[in-house]
């Protein structure tokens, strides 16, 4: 076999194994489904909440403990509801559209929050802010969410 074919052969290898690495995983629960990151986890799922969440997701990073992302699913309130609660905690800022999806973008005690409402069911995905990336993190999560019930 000529060292071209070798070379070749490693190469096709490399690329697959390459592309295999960064797939991102998919999250699969009661109520929704997501992509996230490939080198981060489920820290915690939980099918209730402080707030009467009917579903709670924490992913966080393999690689820095600070860097995670809270997916909290309503199905028992209102838009209104939890935006009245937000703000109690939060200062509004101005609205952010993410690939069609309208949120309501929170601050407040080092965190950000969008709430918006989906397929009939109302979400809020909060991070700490100022972290490298975990916005981005964020924001993919919610283009990739699909609603289920």
């Amino acid at each position: 076999m000529s060292w071209k074919i070798l070379v070749a052969i490693l190469i096709c290898v490399l690329v697959i194994l390459a592309a295999w690495y960064t797939l991102p995983k998919t999250f699969d629960g009661t109520y929704i489904s997501f992509q996230y990151p490939h080198d981060w986890d489920i820290v915690n799922h939980s099918n209730s909440g402080p707030l009467g969440e009917s579903e709670v997701v924490v992913i966080g990073s393999n690689a820095m403990p600070l860097d995670c992302v809270i997916i909290d699913v309503y199905t028992n309130r209102t838009l209104q509801e939890i935006e009245n609660i937000r703000s109690l905690l939060s200062v509004q800022l101005p609205s952010e559209n993410i690939d069609g999806v309208e949120c309501d973008v929170y601050s407040g005690g080092g965190f950000r929050s969008y709430v918006f409402q989906k397929n009939g069911m109302v979400f809020m995905v909060t991070f700490l802010e100022g972290r490298p990336n975990v916005k981005d993190i964020a924001e993919d999560i919610i283009r990739s969410l699909k609603v289920k019930k």
